[in-house]
């Protein structure tokens, strides 16, 4: 399944790309607008192909944690604070129960 994996993004891109430059019989009727219909069902395909192997690939849940102190470096501590301060926003607080006073 891993080898097949490293070829389908290169065999779909292969099928779509003839798709696009040989229409399909079939489409023959619509004349001119063939080609914009090839386009839309290659766009489609390309939108479909590209969720699914992103579904695939990416966890389903990821763990998120704010960085410790130390792994943050200056500039972007500087960053942070400058952009919280044109914006008015705050920190926002890390994963856990809600803080809320009830």
């Amino acid at each position: 399944m891993r080898s097949l994996s490293r070829f389908l993004p290169i065999l779909v891109g292969l099928v779509l790309g003839y798709l696009l430059m040989s229409p399909p019989e079939w489409l023959a009727s619509l004349g001119p607008w063939r080609w914009l219909a090839v386009a839309a069902i290659v766009l489609l395909g390309l939108l479909a192909f590209t969720a699914w192997q992103l579904s695939a690939n990416l966890p389903a849940d990821p763990p998120l944690e704010p960085a410790a102190e130390a792994e943050v470096s200056g500039e972007l501590r500087d960053l942070c604070a400058a952009s919280r301060s044109s914006t008015g926003t705050a920190a926002a607080s890390p994963p856990g129960p809600s803080r809320r006073a009830p």
